[in-house]
């Protein structure tokens, strides 16, 4: 359990359409995707969903970051969501922030065994922390501190959360 409450948002992949970014806390090794994907990697029974969603996210990189492509789990206010389940029949959640059609940041996820995400502490503190994050970044857009500029965001990447 990491205790900073420093991030910094850095680029995960880059596509011909869409940047995806993820975060960092303050001292931690591995960044919030890269911890979703090493606690699934080795588990045989997430393999085939892991590929799955790996080729999801490089087939929207490719395509564009349509809302269609992703499923509104957060407020009405927020723009956290996750890959849709119905493209695949895992309980296996990645939660997102899809930025724009060019943008969206990776958070981490895992398996959901409750009806909600609300429901698992983990799950639900994913969520929120990609909420929490969401409200920063659209700030610093308002207020001129953060910009989007040809599939990237450029200025304040980091945050005190």
């Amino acid at each position: 359990m990491n205790l900073s409450n420093n991030i910094t948002l850095e680029i995960f992949e880059e596509y011909d359409e869409v940047t995806y970014y993820t975060f960092r806390f303050l001292g931690d090794e591995f960044s919030e995707a890269e911890k979703f994907i090493l606690n699934f990697i080795d588990k045989k029974e997430f393999e085939e969903d892991l590929g799955i969603i790996t080729k999801m996210i490089e087939k929207i990189g490719k395509s564009g970051a349509e809302p269609r492509n992703f499923r509104n789990v957060g407020k009405m206010r927020d723009d956290v969501a996750s890959l849709p389940e119905y493209l695949y029949s895992s309980k296996l959640r990645l939660y997102v922030i899809h930025i724009s059609k060019n943008i969206v940041i990776i958070g981490n996820g895992g398996y959901k065994t409750t009806k909600t995400y609300n429901e698992d502490p983990f799950l639900d503190s994913c969520v929120s922390l990609l909420q929490t994050i969401d409200f920063k970044i659209k700030s610093n857009i308002k207020y001129n501190r953060l910009s989007i500029i040809n599939r990237k965001l450029v200025g304040n990447l980091s945050y005190n959360i």
